[in-house]
């Protein structure tokens, strides 16, 4: 292995040697010989080792497409041999005019390459000239663009061939690439406007340029071998790979196609090979493709395969698709849809980058996959929609998909499952009646008013609930305005708003859900509208604003905890629908100070009024059959109650608080024996007497309202009487 160094140049103040060849020698004793052929030249070297020199022979040394120049006279006569026109020779300039031919790149430099023979060792024989005009400025100049010119475009073909070359696995040729783009750039991005500056760098450019040309060209010699072959069937080149039995699709012979359909084999000589990827660049800029069809055999479709197709509307993607390379789509700008199957497993960066028409993506992946940078970049945002399967809403919410659409959609799967919708910055449980539940409410900080749209997604499905959670804990939120169309209000739905002072519940509305209005502290009062039919647990806990509640008639029972902790509530109206008070339904409403129970009314449970410390009058229906343990507990204070049964209702020992004083109970006309009988005495009335009749009875409850406001005071001293009583009975 021999190895010249044909040319020096100096570049960052270092001596660099840009012109070094590389040839095998061949023969006997003392004399080698070596030729090396290219589609550039041919030249033999004669190498004498006892004298210590070598001959040069070379043939048709002359790059393509090299412009004429005044100097180039001054260059050493070519050997006779080099000008003879022959077949061979014509043979090698046609390959040069037509580099598709053999694979090889065209290079086109507006500078004369000039050659000696029969040079010694230690002379310089590859010859790099560079005019340098101190005078005419603008030629100089235009001279120079040109060459950057074409310096730029070969670099680009550079970029094709090697992206083929990569298909078959050879990253070393691509990286190299990538390395050649950042020198030449660097180059340009130094360039001084002093003209002198201009030659000076030219000529650094220029040989620099030469030198890398030079090693790509014997990359490229190697690697041709090593490429596997091309072969054009069924409309299309494909890459070869006999081992495999796989070919990758370069490019459709004909480009002037509007649509295309893929095959999913070839046949090979003996061989039926399997089409497995669409290689890179294989329909860049075919500006007439609309459609394109893919087999299901495709698992790869490679970088910028179909980058620029500006008319491309239709793709039909492979089944089993497993990789989307970068730029794939990139400016395909009438691309409106597309689905991607549930084989994928990632999407390259800038993948449908600049497909400003795209509106609809169906990912039918159940778990979102890598995306690369900007992979849906400008596309339509305000428009775009993501269609996801049905389950992985949450999934694709919490991922950097959501970052490219606007709108996000779960399918159906069938009549009786919903989905999910994100548009507009709130989310929707869609139902495939066409209606939908409001589910979350928009980001904004600080936003302390909102009103529910009644439809969404383009007016297509009409909101009829707020679904679970909907507004739970917007510590700012003040007022919540409702549209006509809300059927229910979901469990939690305005839980912890702390802040919340109105609400508007529509007349539409049929159900309230479990803790809805949990912890509201500021609202003050709200109206529910007639048609309510259901309040479930907890549904006003903890409203330490709330004063007066109006159940509307329809209620037929009234739920566990469902005015818990009101401490401010004062009063109550339940409808003859109700037939139940739950547990516990309006434990500690201090400021309680009546009730009346309407006839219907069967049971009340546990807990229901206990710990109303200010309660003083109560009013039981005729159809009230039993009082559950500790109803009244704690009601320390009652003074009267006005029982119209008949029949004594089934009492718990300790419905009513031990600690009551001087409390009456009224009951009807010769009953009050049967009341004696089941010893009410002994459960805090101090005496059974007869109910006034109807005329005088709600100004009796009045006067007994009166008397036990008076007597507040001196019960304590009373308690204290009869437990000094009490605790001498024992004592005997």
């Amino acid at each position: 292995m021999l190895k010249f160094i044909t040319e020096g140049v100096e570049m960052d103040g270092k001596l660099q040697y840009t012109g070094t060849r590389f040839f095998v020698m061949q023969g006997e004793n003392t004399i080698l010989t070596a030729t090396q052929t290219s589609n550039k030249s041919r030249e033999t070297f004669t190498v004498n080792l006892d004298s210590g020199t070598v001959k040069m022979r070379t043939a048709n040394m002359v790059l393509h497409s090299i412009k004429k120049d005044a100097n180039l006279s001054q260059a050493p006569q070519q050997s006779q041999e080099s000008q003879e026109p022959t077949i061979e020779r014509q043979e090698e300039e046609q390959a040069q005019t037509d580099p598709k031919q053999n694979g090889d790149l065209d290079v086109s430099l507006d500078m004369p390459i000039q050659f000696e023979e029969d040079r010694q060792v230690g002379q310089s024989d590859h010859i790099i000239t560079t005019e340098v005009s101190p005078i005419d400025k603008k030629n100089e100049t235009t001279r120079y663009v040109n060459a950057l010119t074409s310096c730029q475009k070969n670099l680009r073909e550079m970029e094709k061939t090697i992206a083929v070359y990569d298909t078959c696995g050879r990253r070393d040729l691509l990286d190299y690439y990538d390395s050649l783009v950042r020198t030449n750039q660097s180059m340009l991005d130094d360039i001084d406007k002093n003209y002198v500056t201009y030659n000076q760098r030219l000529q650094k450019l220029e040989s620099d340029y030469m030198s890398k040309w030079i090693q790509v060209q014997a990359t490229h010699d190697a690697v041709v071998n090593y490429l596997p072959e091309m072969l054009d069937s069924d409309g299309f080149s494909f890459l070869v790979d006999t081992l495999k039995k796989e070919v990758v699709l370069y490019h459709p012979i004909d480009k002037s196609l509007s649509n295309y359909q893929v095959p999913s084999t070839i046949t090979f000589r003996i061989h039926t090979l399997k089409v497995f990827a669409i290689g890179s660049y294989a329909f860049e800029n075919l500006p007439q493709l609309t459609e394109i069809r893919l087999p299901s055999s495709i698992l790869e479709i490679r970088d910028k395969a179909f980058i620029g197709c500006s008319s491309l509307k239709n793709v039909r993607l492979s089944d089993h698709l497993q990789s989307i390379g970068k730029e794939v789509f990139k400016g395909c700008k009438s691309l409106k849809s597309i689905t991607l199957p549930s084989s994928l497993t990632n999407i390259e960066e800038l993948a449908f980058s600049e497909c400003t028409e795209l509106k609809e993506v169906v990912a039918e992946m159940p778990n979102p996959i890598p995306l690369g940078d900007d992979a849906f970049e400008t596309t339509k945002v305000n428009e775009s929609l993501l269609v996801l399967p049905n389950g992985s809403f949450d999934k694709y919410l919490n991922s950097p998909w959501a970052s490219f659409f606007f709108n996000i959609k779960e399918q159906f799967t069938d009549s009786n499952h919903s989905a999910h919708l994100l548009t507009e910055s709130h989310t929707f449980l869609i139902k495939p009646d066409g209606t939908a539940d409001f589910l979350s409410f928009p980001i904004k900080p600080y936003q302390d008013e909102f009103t529910v749209p009644e439809k969404t997604f383009n007016n297509t499905y009409t909101i009829t609930g707020i679904g679970d959670n909907a507004f739970y804990n917007q510590e700012y939120l003040k007022s919540v305005i409702l549209p006509n169309t809300i059927v229910t209000i979901g469990d939690s739905a305005f839980a912890h708003c702390k802040s919340l002072t109105r609400i508007q519940l529509p007349h539409s509305v049929r159900s309230i859900g479990e803790k809805a209005f949990y912890v509201c502290k500021k609202l003050p009062s709200i109206a529910l509208p007639d048609g309510l039919n259901t309040i479930k647990n907890s549904a006003f806990a903890y409203c330490n604003s709330l004063d007066s509640i109006h159940f509307p008639n329809g209620l037929t029972t009234i739920s566990d905890k469902v005015c818990q902790n009101c401490h401010r509530l004062k009063s109550i109206s339940i409808p003859v629908s109700v037939e139940a008070i739950g547990e516990n339904a309006f434990q500690n409403c201090r400021e309680l100070q009546t009730i009346t129970l309407p006839y219907g009314m069967r049971e009340i449970g546990k807990n229901a009024f206990s710990g109303c410390q200010g309660l003083m009058v109560i009013e039981l229906p005729q159809s009230i059959s039993k009082l559950a343990d500790n109803c009244f507990g704690g009601c320390d204070d009652i003074a009267a109650v006005y029982c119209h049964g008949q029949n004594p209702p089934q009492c718990a020992d300790n419905a009513f608080s031990p600690q009551v004083i001087d409390a009456i109970l009224y009951v009807p006309d010769k009953t009050e024996k049967a009341y004696e009988a089941l010893d009410f005495e002994s459960k805090g009335f101090s005496k059974i007497k007869t109910l006034p009749n109807e005329e005088k009875l709600e100004r009796h409850k009045a006067k007994s309202l009166a008397e036990g406001l008076e007597d507040v005071v001196k019960k304590p001293r009373l308690r204290e009487k009869r437990a000094q009583k009490e605790a001498r009975q024992r004592e005997k």
